[in-house]
Order: C-alpha cells, then structure tokens, then sequence
C-alpha cells in the first residue's frame, strides 16, 4: 500500500520496515526515515518546491505515525520466515517428545 504514487502524484511514497519510503525522490533520487514527522516534512518540502503531492498522501502518513514503528509479520523478509518456521517445529517436536517420554 501506498500513500501516493507517480499515477496520482510527483512523488512516490509508501510504509517500509519500520518506517516510510520516498521513492524515485525528485529531491533526492531516494528518502527513507523511521519518523513520520520527517516524512512529512519531506513531503511538504516537495510541494513548497511545486511538486504535486496529494492532501490524502499526508493524511495517511499522519495516520499511520505508529503503525511502522513495530513492522507488521509481512513486512519481514522470507528467510526470517523460514528461520521462524523452522523454530516452531524445532520445539513443536521437543513438546511431543516430552509428553512421549511422559506418557
């Protein structure tokens, strides 16, 4: 999900690992910060130099200050899955052998 993209927008901005993305960057090919309050700063940055950036693209931004802090499961990437994965069977397994032992 997207708060603005180059279809609707001069720039293209989106939530990423714990925080938010300014893509392709007009102002500086590319703007990343785990602060909401800097995103939006950034975004006004480019409208004050005349680039188009929609009313809803700052809303979002501002509505989402606390949601990237702590990113969601799907923002993490594969491996860390599999190795999450894995850890649960590892002590699924360790459980069953236990009650076996004790059964």
């Amino acid at each position: 999900m997207s708060y603005c993209r180059f279809s609707d927008a001069d720039i293209y901005v989106y939530p990423s690992m714990g925080g938010f993305e300014c893509c392709g960057c007009p102002v500086g090919k590319f703007f990343s910060t785990k602060s909401a309050a800097d995103m939006l700063r950034h975004m006004k940055a480019h409208r004050d130099a005349g680039l188009d950036v929609p009313d809803y693209a700052f809303l979002g931004v501002f509505q989402d200050r606390n949601e990237y802090r702590n990113p969601p499961a799907t923002f993490y990437s594969r491996p860390a899955l599999n190795e999450a994965a894995r850890l649960k069977r590892e002590l699924a397994d360790a459980r069953d052998s236990a009650l076996l032992r004790n059964a």
